[in-house]
């Protein structure tokens, strides 16, 4: 696995990013902004948590190397999630840039009212797509047929990415990322996704864009009826 870099603060760097970053007093009063190259580390695993973070743009992998060096990534954060809140003092994964990135990143302990209002008010939304993750992750998972798991992927991907295009998946990672987020090998993946094109059920106009042509016939293999 080829090591990243540290992620630093970079004054001149600008990611060409298509939706505009919030910088209304409200995002702004308990954080900074942090922008980042691509494949970036934001945290490693047994870093100190020290804060939590928001993705403003692009996307960040959450994964974790398993004994034998094997990489399983737990998740993936798109804009507005947010990532990097631990139980105790220190990161139980690494967190690394997909691409060109922007973060909001707020400080764990805020000492103003205000501050701790709004921190309070982060915790409870990143405990919940956290707790929504893992158990979407753990069904995932589940599914003993390698079609099943990229099915099951791309209708995750439909409810986080296809906002205001329902049929079309705009997907920031690699192959590789989703053979590791799946416990797949990346020929799996790619054969598998070969097979739902053949079948009609998806087209793949570009190597990151999945157009869904059939949802109702990817639903049901996520659920083995077909």
């Amino acid at each position: 696995m080829i090591s990243t870099p540290r992620a630093v603060m970079t004054e001149n760097f600008i990611p060409p990013i298509r939706q505009p970053i919030d910088r209304s007093p409200t995002s702004q009063t308990i954080g900074s902004i942090v922008r980042l190259a691509t494949h970036e580390t934001v945290f490693m695993e047994g870093d100190d948590a020290q804060s939590l973070y928001r993705v403003m743009a692009g996307a960040v992998r959450l994964c974790k190397i398993l004994p034998g060096g094997r990489r399983l990534i737990t998740d993936f954060a798109f804009k507005d999630d947010q990532f990097g809140l631990e139980l105790d003092a220190h990161h139980k994964v690494t967190a690394e840039t997909i691409g060109p990135t922007v973060l909001l990143r707020t400080r764990r302990c805020p000492p103003m009212q205000q501050e701790q209002t709004e921190f309070h008010d982060n915790i409870v939304d990143a405990l919940r797509r956290d707790l929504s993750a893992a158990q979407a992750h753990v069904v995932i998972l589940g599914h003993p047929e390698a079609r099943a798991r990229v099915a099951a992927f791309l209708m995750s991907m439909i409810r986080r990415l296809s906002a205001g295009h329902p049929h079309t998946i705009d997907l920031p990672m690699s192959r590789q990322d989703i053979a590791d987020h799946l416990c797949l090998t990346i020929e799996t993946v790619c054969r598998s996704l070969s097979e739902l094109r053949r079948a009609h059920v998806i087209d793949i106009p570009s190597r990151h864009r999945i157009v869904i042509k059939d949802v109702n016939s990817l639903e049901t293999m996520t659920t083995g009826e077909e």
